[in-house]
């Protein structure tokens, strides 16, 4: 029933809404900021988050995780380390910049790949990229608004594809590693493997999502 998943502060989880303290109201963290009131930090930068860190942050604040970007306005969850680029900012709670400048490198995965360094495997180009790099994917094509069913998903989307996970939005151009269920928004589209259509009526409402590491 729309609307049985309301929190302890009312907001519905399934239409994406999370609590704002400081605006004292629900809110959909990827179209409405929540001025948070905590350090500031500005990029280029790297800081260190902790999984109750909330962030509202500038347009600028497109976030290499690696595997996809960390979008906003508002953020929260988004445990680890974060890059910021240059032109963002950020004011944040449960987060701060490292003691020591990080270490070049690092362990490399199977491809050879450098995680650290935000690059992950591109099957169709047979190489490490960034995240900020197109890697084609060759399978279904989904567009929004709609919600697909991943596991181990891989996607290529355009730029307009802003997805929600509840307390961030991740975007491309490539996403990897997708597993749970994802809402791909109006003007999205999206060629993906591992994926498939959601059959859930959502039309589009985030449901849920993770994402592998």
């Amino acid at each position: 029933m729309p609307g049985s998943d309301r929190d302890e502060n009312g907001c519905i989880g399934s239409a994406g809404y999370i609590w704002c303290p400081e605006l004292q109201e629900c809110v959909q963290p990827w179209d409405q900021d929540c001025p948070v009131e905590g350090t500031k930090f500005e990029g280029p930068a790297t800081i260190q988050c902790s999984a109750d860190m909330r962030c509202s942050a500038s347009d600028a604040c497109l976030i290499d995780m690696g595997q996809y970007f960390v979008t906003g306005p508002y953020m929260t969850g988004v445990n680890g380390t974060l890059n910021l680029p240059e032109g963002c900012t950020a004011n944040c709670t449960g987060c701060s910049e490292p003691q020591d400048e990080p270490l070049i490198g690092g362990e490399t995965d199977e491809h050879g790949c450098l995680p650290s360094a935000g690059q992950v495997w591109c099957v169709s180009k047979n190489q490490c990229i960034s995240a900020t790099e197109e890697c084609p994917v060759n399978g279904e094509t989904f567009e929004g608004p709609t919600s697909i069913q991943c596991q181990e998903g891989a996607c290529s989307v355009n730029k307009d594809c802003k997805i929600d996970m509840g307390t961030f939005t991740i975007g491309g151009p490539y996403l990897n590693g997708l597993t749970g269920t994802f809402s791909l928004p109006n003007g999205c589209t999206a060629d993906c493997t591992g994926c498939q259509e959601a059959n859930d009526g959502s039309g589009g409402r985030r449901l849920r999502g993770s994402t592998s590491n």
